[in-house]
Parts: structure tokens; sequence; C-alpha cells
């Protein structure tokens, strides 16, 4: 049985960002925001970089400027900083991250451009 932290569930399936195929640039930008906050909180090891900069994104034709990364994550932080302040530790709910902790530390949270 999994455990429960509030009364009722905030969701029973996967949350997912999603766009209609008609908005492609929209989608993107999407993807590599999610991607790069969560690369964000990944370690730098022998075997890997980590950081959002494991990852470049240079997409002027999606409208992005240089440097982009690096001010989205100054901005609002990265996946786990947001997590914290919103659902964790500095939060009213304090719940672990369980499941959306990174798949590196067994959780099932990845980026959608996973290596």
């Amino acid at each position: 049985m999994p455990h429960r932290y509030l009364p009722e569930a905030l969701a029973a399936y996967p949350i997912l960002a999603s766009t209609s195929v008609e908005d492609g640039q929209w989608a993107a930008i999407v993807a590599w925001s999610i991607d790069t906050l969560i690369r964000a909180d990944a370690p730098t090891s022998d075997w890997a970089r980590g950081g959002y900069e494991s990852m470049p994104v240079e997409a002027p034709a999606l409208g992005l400027q240089k440097g982009w990364q690096k001010k989205l994550v100054g901005l609002v932080g990265a996946y786990g900083e947001l997590f914290d302040r919103n659902l964790g530790a500095g939060s009213e709910l304090h719940l672990d991250r369980g499941v959306n902790g990174p798949v590196l530390e067994k959780g099932g949270f990845a980026p959608p451009y996973y290596d």
C-alpha cells in the first residue's frame, strides 16, 4: 500500500507538460526548460558532467537568448529548490521528494532528454 501524506491524492497519474502539435516552439521551450531545471541539480562525477551547463542549449530559432539557462536557474532555482519551496521542507506540506527525486538517487524524475 502506498504512503499517503494528504487525505486526498494530488494526482493518480504522471503530470506532464504538453502542447498541441501546432505549437512546436512552445513545446521545445517547455521541454528544454524542464531539462535545464532538472540538470541544474545533477552533480558532476567521474563519469558525467553535472549542472545545467552539462547540456548547453543555444536556440535562437526558438527565441531563446544566449545565457537563457543560467538566467532561468538564477530566477527560479534548480528543480530540487522548486520542489522544496512548494512541496518539501520549505512549504507547509513538508513532503519528501520520494519518486520526485533524481533517477540517480532512486527517484523517477528524469529530464525529457535523459542521457
